[in-house]
């Protein structure tokens, strides 16, 4: 283990996936923006996927977007 994961592991810093800092609380409204963009693409492609291949052919991860998204709204 190196002095730096040492480190982390005393101070409990753990690494941050993309899926915790999508989920973060943007820093300003371009911030805002830009993670409401990113959404709206990924889910306008999950449709899409949906619509071509049906439910079945998505993942995990694309149902649990799927679902955090419509407890949003």
């Amino acid at each position: 283990m190196s002095f730096f994961e040492s480190i982390k592991k005393f101070f409990r810093i753990s690494s941050h996936s993309k899926s915790q800092l999508e989920s973060s609380v943007p820093r300003d409204d371009y911030a805002y923006n830009e993670m409401k963009k990113e959404q709206e693409e990924r889910m306008n492609s999950i449709l899409d996927k949906i619509a071509s291949k049906g439910m079945e052919s998505l993942t995990k991860k694309e149902k649990s977007f799927l679902d955090s998204q419509s407890k949003q709204s």
